[in-house]
């Protein structure tokens, strides 16, 4: 067996320590953060590997003054899982429900089988909480049981809310990996 170690000491900060008072960022930033995360994700799940704890702590960028000042980086893999058994097949057992609460994707919470998805939602709550500053479900409410809840938490549609944003994940999801060229992190 391998063992990696990881001295977070000598990355940067978390994306919440980056936004403002509330770790609240701008649209444009999180659209550029939402692009680097997706990039890592493939590489990940391109190893068959889950994450499974992706929130705005979990995601840095690199030291002040680094070459890589401006690139995100993912930390804690902890409760990260591969999707294939050691002899190669697809697992298709419960899971368990593991992660922060608030960032978990609805198929986590209801312990479906392990899925690429759960990252990719998580990161969507993830995204949601850097652009409003926090999550209408944070402060002793309840996490998200789907779609209907988030939505209804923030008085509308996330597709009203954020056009944009939700055409830019539909289209990624879907496999066109096409995103605007030059945005870059201010």
């Amino acid at each position: 067996e391998r063992c990696y170690v990881l001295v977070t000491g000598l990355l940067g900060p978390d994306l919440l320590r980056l936004g403002d008072n509330g770790g609240k960022h701008s649209a444009r930033n999180v659209l550029v953060l939402a692009h680097q995360a997706l990039v890592l994700f493939e590489q990940l799940h391109s190893a068959n590997l889950l994450h499974r704890d992706i929130k705005p702590e979990n995601l840095v960028l690199g030291c002040e003054g680094a070459a890589d000042a401006l690139k995100l980086h993912m930390i804690d893999f902890g409760t990260s899982e591969s999707l294939v058994d050691r002899h190669g097949a697809r697992r298709t057992e419960k899971q368990n429900a593991e992660g922060s609460v608030p960032y978990m994707a609805v198929s986590v919470h209801e312990k479906e089988p392990l899925g690429k998805r759960d990252d990719v939602e998580s990161l969507i709550w993830t995204l949601l909480r850097l652009c409003l500053g926090k999550l209408p479900w944070e402060h002793g409410k309840v996490a998200p049981a789907g779609m209907a809840l988030a939505e209804a938490s923030i008085g509308g549609s996330l597709a009203e809310v954020a056009p944009a944003g939700t055409a830019l994940a539909d289209e990624w999801w879907r496999g066109g990996r096409s995103w605007p060229q030059g945005l870059s992190l201010i």
